[in-house]
Order: C-alpha cells, then structure tokens, then sequence
C-alpha cells in the first residue's frame, strides 16, 4: 500500500513541477497541496512557500506556517529555518532565535549565519560577538553546495558562506 503512496505522490509532485516551470502556479500550489496531505514532506515545503510568498494564491502567512510546521515535525531543517524567518518578518526576534535555532539542531548551516547576526547585533538577545564567531565558524564549516553535490552531504549555499566569511572578515577586523 506504502507503494501505491509513493507512487501517488511521485505523479502529484512531478506534474507540480511541471506546472510550476509551465506558469501555471495555482494549479501547481494545487497539486503540491495535494502532495502535502498525503505526507511528503517537499511538497510541505513548497505548499508553505507559495502561500507564503503568494504564489498562485493569496498570500497567507498563517497558512505557510501551519504547512512549515508541519515539515518541521516530521524532522525538516528547511521549515525550521522558514518559520524562523517568518517570526523574523513580523519583528518577533524571540521566535525567530528559537527557530533559527532549531534549524541549526536540525542541520541546516546557514541558520548559523542567521543566528551569527541575532548575536552580531544583540537583535531580542544580548550582543555576544563571541556566539557569533562561533556560529560563524561553524558555518564556514561546511562545503558549499554546488552542482554535483552529493544529497547525504549537508552543504552551506554560497551566499550564506560568502555571508559568513565576511561578517567573520568584519569581526577579525574589530578585533585586531
């Protein structure tokens, strides 16, 4: 029955695709949604994100959390870091700490640049240049993604390790 499942959800999320790279975005939010309910986690991720970006449909930042949140039960990085975001968005700083957090314990690197900048900046948490350079460091720990990347590898993108390689510049900087 599993397979049946997988099978579903492997036609919903490429038609999806298809849709998206086509044009046509309500009909794509549509099968990604579908995709959703039957448990997969990408389609989570990409229903959260037209909702909340408005793609397709109205935007809806209740309705992008409640689909991140639930990407983010079932272990995703990604939703952690999307829900920290959308705290950031509304100026809860707090929340977006916490999330950006979880992110990081969930293995997603360039949510410790993120949190790097909370501290750099003493943003809803006391200024600790010393947190930030070791959410740096552990940022440009990682490999950047690139194009043969290998998928059991987690990778930082290049713009969050040039992000982290320059705050870090600044930091030294200061410091010296």
């Amino acid at each position: 029955m599993a397979n049946d499942n997988d099978d579903q959800i492997d036609r919903l999320f490429n038609a999806a695709d298809e849709a998206w790279e086509d044009g046509d975005l309500a009909r794509a939010f549509d099968l990604f949604r579908q995709c959703a309910e039957l448990g997969d986690v990408a389609a989570m991720l990409n229903a959260g994100y037209f909702l909340d970006e408005g793609l397709g449909v109205k935007a809806d930042k209740a309705g992008a959390m409640a689909w991140y949140r639930k990407a983010h039960d079932l272990g995703d990085a990604s939703a952690a870091n999307n829900i920290a975001i959308l705290h950031r968005e509304q100026n809860d700083m707090a929340g977006a700490f916490e999330w950006f957090g979880k992110a990081v314990a969930l293995g997603d690197p360039d949510a410790n640049v993120e949190l790097a900048k909370i501290h750099l900046h003493g943003l809803g948490v006391p200024r600790d240049e010393a947190k930030a350079r070791e959410h740096l460091e552990k940022a440009l720990s990682f490999e950047v993604d690139h194009e043969d990347a290998d998928e059991d590898v987690i990778y930082i993108s290049e713009a969050g390790h040039e992000e982290a390689a320059a705050l870090l510049a600044g930091l030294d900087k200061t410091a010296g």
